[in-house]
């Protein structure tokens, strides 16, 4: 009904009523135009006579929009609402009183200048920690995570979630990562060894258990995600055909992305917040889509301490930097303060979620390769100012700790990331995309082989690369195989050095060994146990 009344251009205001219902909607726009409202509050349809006019304007109930409509459409827009069958009443007017008005009853419940809720609202001003008295306090952050050892599991056998690596397991990955030079080959079946706990940590293990417990193909449009043949870097839906352009013969699709780097984020406010939302644009690129919005959810502690403060302000900017500089506006958001126990706050976690559009939803591209098909790693030429070893869920479950400082956003270099990988696409050059991220390009390839149980085949170019380049996190670019097509990898090649960028063969997914489908099967149950300890939340 909304997308009919805006073709129809029957409005001129449309707001929909989020947080303080109809008094944000009503402020906001009235503000905005520098106009006055007065809404009878008699008139608003409600299942029951009896609420108080204060619910009445607080209330957050869904799906409601608040429009302004001249007089001469007033009757389109209410036969409209009576096609699609919704809800629909005249219940005020706009004047150029600068005031909220409400009546209730023939009496006046409401009446202040609009501005006293918009611009000239009262606003807080805690104090600001300095920013750089912050980065020193906070250059180290500790992993205060445990393997669950309690005497009440170890006698009842109940399950418990595995936090951390065993410690003997941690004390032979500290040697082998000693060394920040140290090959990547030439530790390989040393470390082959200890991917059986690697695999098992929650960070690592496979999701299904928990997805699984939600349908994810409602309406069947999700052409990759959870439960679907196809499995992508972001979710990807294919829109209705009422979204077609007159030239377009395929819907188009939405790919989706959320989530919030917060260890990152805690050592650097600002630059953690954007690369966690670079991240997440990175995901959506490597579908194929171009990232387009994002909204953010704001959850930290008590404003009121000062390093809590900073961390707002600088998580803010940082998100804000990413929607300027690569053109993905900031469409909506919410924000949760006072997550705290005592004095102590959650770690700064500004969750972000994004979508990105592609014109064709057939041309999405999927993040598994084939078996025996190379596998090339796409970065910028100088990692180690991209992305950090130390930053990574390697140093995090090894040395249990991660450390800044957190590398200063690319912009440039993200976006020619994106330009090779859509016009691969648009040649039809591309089999397969990964983003890289959780363990960094080590990590996602581990995740990929357990993923199609295969086994990994380092290439010769892959003895240049050290242990930390292969665990940094960062803006650690991009895996990704090519079609069988005869000019792929020289266009591929082509396009990298246009653009700047390091192109590495790195690997190939063999067929399965004994030793990776031992790493599979733990791979898979280690969530499992995981998942039962929450599944009373979702019965």
């Amino acid at each position: 009904m909304t997308l009919e009344l805006l073709e129809k251009k029957l409005c001129i205001g449309l707001q929909d009523m989020g947080a303080a219902g109809l008094t944000s909607s009503g402020v906001e726009m009235a503000g905005r135009s520098g106009c006055g409202v007065a809404i009878n509050l008699n008139t608003i349809p409600a299942r029951t006579a009896r609420l108080k006019p204060y619910e009445y304007l607080l209330s957050e109930s869904q799906e409601r929009m608040l429009c302004a409509v001249t007089p001469d459409n007033v009757q389109a827009v209410l036969d409209l609402c009576r096609e699609h069958e919704v809800a629909c009443a005249v219940i005020g007017a706009v004047n150029n009183t600068g005031e909220f008005i409400c009546t209730h009853n023939d009496s006046v419940v409401c009446a202040l200048p609009v501005d006293v809720l918009t611009d000239n609202a009262p606003k807080y001003r805690w104090p600001l920690q300095d920013r750089a008295q912050y980065l020193k306090e906070h250059q180290m952050i500790l992993n205060q995570s445990e393997q669950c050892r309690t005497p009440e599991h170890q006698k009842t056998g109940k399950k418990c979630v595995n936090l951390g690596l065993p410690d003997a397991t941690r004390s032979k990955l500290a040697q082998i990562f000693e060394s920040e030079s140290a090959p990547l080959t030439e530790h390989w079946s040393e470390l082959l060894s200890c991917l059986n706990d690697w695999s098992a940590l929650p960070s690592q293990t496979s999701k299904e258990p928990l997805t699984a417990h939600y349908c994810s193909t409602v309406q069947s449009n999700t052409i990759a995600g959870c439960q679907t043949p196809l499995s992508a870097s972001a979710a990807v839906i294919r829109l209705d055909e009422a979204f077609l352009n007159p030239n377009q013969e395929k819907a188009p699709g939405i790919a989706m992305s959320a989530g919030c780097q917060e260890r990152w984020i805690e050592i650097d406010p600002l630059l953690g917040a954007a690369q966690s939302t670079l991240l997440l644009a990175r995901k959506i690129a490597a579908t194929g889509a171009q990232p387009k919005a994002m909204t953010d959810c704001l959850n930290f502690g008590s404003p009121r301490q000062p390093a809590v403060m900073r961390q707002i302000s600088d998580a803010i900017d940082g998100i804000n930097s990413v929607a300027q500089e690569v053109k993905i506006p900031i469409v909506s958001g919410n924000v949760s303060l006072n997550n705290q126990t005592g004095s102590t706050p959650i770690p700064p976690t500004p969750m972000v979620g994004m979508v990105g559009v592609m014109n064709n939803h057939e041309l999405c591209i999927g993040d598994l390769p084939e078996q025996n098909s190379q596998l090339w790693w796409l970065t910028g030429r100088d990692l180690p100012q991209f992305a950090r070893f130390e930053l990574s869920e390697w140093a995090w479950q090894i040395f249990r700790s991660n450390s800044g400082p957190v590398p200063m956003p690319d912009f440039k270099h993200e976006l020619n990331l994106w330009k090779v990988v859509h016009k691969l696409r648009d040649n039809n050059h591309i089999a397969s995309c990964s983003a890289v991220g959780n363990g960094g390009m080590l990590g996602t390839i581990i995740n990929l082989a357990h993923r199609l149980s295969a086994g990994i085949e380092w290439s010769t170019e892959a003895s240049q690369i050290s242990l930390h380049q292969a665990c940094s996190e960062g803006q650690a670019g991009l895996l990704l195989s090519l079609t069988n097509k005869n000019n792929a990898e020289d266009e591929l090649v082509r396009l990298a050095q246009e653009n700047g960028l390091s192109l590495t063969p790195v690997a190939k997914l063999t067929p399965i060994d004994a030793l990776i489908e031992q790493q599979r099967s733990l791979w898979q149950k280690a969530h499992t146990a995981y998942a039962t300890t929450l599944t009373p939340f979702f019965e």
